[in-house]
């Protein structure tokens, strides 16, 4: 495997997804206009554009073959969503984990930027691919979690609520167990950030502006999972500004990249400090505003009436945040 100069490119057409609520030019870095030979005198073809990273690989070389497959197959306890069609190296850009029956989607390796973007120095951390729960895991997803799993923890506060409000007042240690059952994991800040922003370091998940929410909605305001459609990041995940803030696997601190190391590029890859359990964790999306840099940190036994989580899925050896293993083949993120 040879790397490429950094900032080299490689496109792919995106073709139409059958069934699907988005157009192609809306996952489109740019759109190609020009004749084609044959019958059809021109075409207008949306275009998905990849960049080779610092190391001058592109991101979808980190990542090993799902279990039991060639790269593009999908990982064992999944199944994917056809009319959602694929991304980067053949990937579903939606699954489905049968475990929970939680819709996951694909968010492709990249650059993200911690802090706000009025700040002046902001670190540049790279996120190797992974899927991320398209909303809050609800209260009946966790219903179904104590009845199947046997587990003995504490259960939501709004546990006897609507199926499909999210799962509040969790402790972490509850969260985290819900994940492992699901197969899942709890995602790192920088992965949450990076499914919120999406590649072009938005302010809000779905963009630059202010929201028109169309309906009354506060800060704090908890609704049913994925009631705003504008709430909505690049990716296609909900809820990322509002309902719920969300329990990550780390240990809270002032600064999230403390103790972290940046490669030869000045990049930090795949930060996870402070991962273990116990302690005081980090909370995204709890806060004033709809932006995507709040962060609060609480005690992992706390049960606050407007914490939830959501989880993640990452396709490594070992399930651990990125993995990075680029010369590693085979494995997944357990079961």
């Amino acid at each position: 495997m040879r790397a490429l100069p950094e900032g080299a490119a490689r496109y792919a057409i995106i073709p139409p997804a059958e069934g699907a609520d988005e157009t192609p030019a809306d996952r489109a870095n740019f759109v190609v206009t020009g004749a084609v030979r044959g019958p059809v005198d021109a075409v207008r073809r949306p275009v998905l554009a990849e960049t080779a990273g610092p190391d001058g690989r592109f991101p979808i070389e980190s990542i090993p073959a799902p279990p039991g497959g060639a790269p593009g197959s999908t990982p064992e306890g999944f199944e994917a969503i056809p009319a959602r069609g694929a991304g980067p190296g053949g990937l579903p850009r939606r699954m489905r984990d049968v475990q929970d029956d939680m819709p996951v989607c694909l968010v492709p390796a990249g650059i993200v930027r911690l802090g706000s973007p009025d700040d002046e120095q902001r670190p540049e951390v790279y996120v190797g691919a992974f899927y991320m729960d398209q909303h809050e895991v609800t209260v009946g997803q966790f219903r179904r979690f104590l009845e199947e799993s046997g587990e003995r923890t504490a259960p939501p506060i709004n546990i006897d609520g609507d199926d499909d409000l999210p799962a509040l007042g969790v402790p972490w240690r509850s969260a985290f167990l819900y994940a492992k059952w699901a197969g899942r994991s709890l995602p790192t800040e920088a992965e949450w950030v990076r499914a919120a922003r999406g590649d072009d370091d938005f302010q809000y998940p779905w963009g630059n502006a202010q929201a028109v929410f169309g309906v009354s909605r506060e800060p704090g305001q908890i609704d049913p999972v994925m009631s705003f459609r504008i709430d909505r990041s690049p990716f296609g995940i909900y809820d990322l500004a509002g309902n719920a803030g969300e329990w990550t696997v780390q240990t809270f601190a002032e600064d999230p990249l403390r103790g972290e190391r940046t490669d030869a590029a000045g990049v930090y890859r795949n930060p996870d400090r402070g991962s273990g359990a116990g302690g005081t964790k980090a909370v995204r999306g709890l806060g004033e505003g709809w932006n995507a840099d709040r962060r609060a940190g609480l005690e992992g036994t706390e049960e606050v009436k407007q914490v939830g989580f959501r989880c993640v899925f990452r396709l490594t050896v070992d399930g651990t945040p990125g993995g990075d293993p680029l010369p590693s083949v085979g494995g997944g993120a357990g079961r």
